[in-house]
């Protein structure tokens, strides 16, 4: 058999599987339009803290202001050079960071 009657052939397999219902319009098989995963993903807590902190703040500035807030906490606690952190620890920090964090009208991304 050739390419050309290989192809022709599929071509008449895939005509009769759409007739019959087997296979649907390529077209009808496409995913409808959705939003981004930004759109509905839920916002990381910490992010949002900073957003409180920061009103249209950018990430850059949230990747470096995290690392100092978590610095102040652990010096607060008596453990400054802590380099891992227990889930405890984490829930700790957390609950911190909502306390310390200025209270200001949230961003757009972080209002919940």
């Amino acid at each position: 058999m050739t390419i050309q009657s290989q192809a022709a052939l599929r071509v008449a397999v895939r005509r009769a599987a759409r007739r019959a219902g087997i296979l649907a319009d390529r077209e009808a098989a496409k995913p409808a339009p959705q939003d981004t995963i930004w759109d509905s993903a839920p916002v990381n807590p910490r992010y949002a803290a900073y957003c409180r902190a920061h009103p249209g703040g950018s990430n850059a500035g949230f990747l470096g202001w995290l690392p100092s807030k978590l610095a102040e906490w652990r010096s607060s606690i008596g453990r400054p050079n802590a380099r891992t952190l227990t889930a405890a620890e984490q829930a700790d920090f957390d609950a911190w960071l909502e306390t310390h964090a200025v209270e200001m009208e949230a961003c757009p991304k972080c209002a919940s």
